[in-house]
C-alpha cells in the first residue's frame, strides 16, 4: 500500500536529496508509482537529461514486525529475535512476540553489510543503464556509529561493488537516519576509472 511505497521509495529519496543537493536546488522530481526499472526521475537543470532513480533498502520483515511490537507497546529491542505467533490479540491480528538480546557490534555490522552485498547482488542481475542513479537504504542506528565505520563500510563495499557487474552510473549507500550519505561510485569516480 501507500505506507509500503513511502517507507521504500519516498523516505529514501528525500535522504538522498536532503544529502546531496543543497537546500533551494533547482530540482524536480517525478516519481514512478509503476513498475519500470526506475522508481522516480530527477530533473536537474545542469544535465542535459533527467537521471532514474532505483532505490533499494536493506530493510526486512523483521524490521516491519519491530515497528509494528513498537507502535503496540512504546518500544522494542533492536537486536533480540522478533516473530509472529500462531495466537492472535484482542484485534484479530496474530501477535507480535520480541525477546530482548544483546548482540555483539561487530554481528551487527557484519549481518548489515551481508545485506547491502545481497541488494546489491540482486540489481547486477538486471539492465538498468549509466543514467541511471541507485541508492541503496540500510540500518545505521545500531552498527555504523563509531569513528571509521562508515568509511570501512565504503571500503568494503566499492570492492564488492567492482567485483560485479552493476549497470548503474552512480551508487550511493544512505543511512535510514540521514546520518550517512557514502558515495560509492559517482559521476566523477566512474569517468576517473574509465
Amino acid at each position: 500500500g501507500h505506507a509500503k511505497q513511502f517507507w521504500e521509495e519516498v523516505y529514501p529519496l528525500h535522504l538522498f536529496l536532503k544529502s546531496k543537493y543543497q537546500k533551494g536546488a533547482n530540482i524536480y522530481i517525478i516519481p514512478n508509482l509503476g513498475n519500470d526499472n526506475y522508481d522516480a526521475k530527477i530533473k536537474d537543470p545542469g544535465q542535459p537529461k533527467p537521471r532514474k532513480i532505483e532505490i533499494t533498502t536493506t530493510l526486512t520483515e523483521d524490521y516491519y514486525l519491530r515497528m509494528v511490537y513498537l507502535n503496540k507497546h512504546g518500544h522494542v529491542t533492536m537486536t533480540g529475535s522478533i516473530k509472529r505467533e500462531t495466537a492472535k490479540d484482542e484485534d484479530g491480528r496474530q501477535e507480535i512476540i520480541s525477546t530482548s538480546e544483546f548482540k555483539e557490534i561487530n554481528i551487527t555490522r557484519k549481518e548489515e553489510f551481508s545485506l547491502i552485498r545481497c541488494r546489491l547482488k540482486k540489481k547486477s542481475e538486471r539492465k538498468y543503464g549509466a543514467d541511471t542513479t541507485l541508492i541503496v537504504v540500510f540500518e545505521d542506528s545500531l552498527g555504523f556509529r563509531e569513528v571509521g565505520d562508515k568509511d570501512k563500510l565504503a571500503f568494503c563495499t566499492i570492492n564488492y561493488v567492482d567485483c560485479i557487474k552493476l549497470d548503474f552510473g552512480e551508487i550511493y549507500l544512505i543511512g535510514w537516519t540521514g546520518n550517512a550519505f557514502i558515495p560509492i561510485r559517482t559521476r566523477e569516480r566512474s569517468e576517473a576509472i574509465s
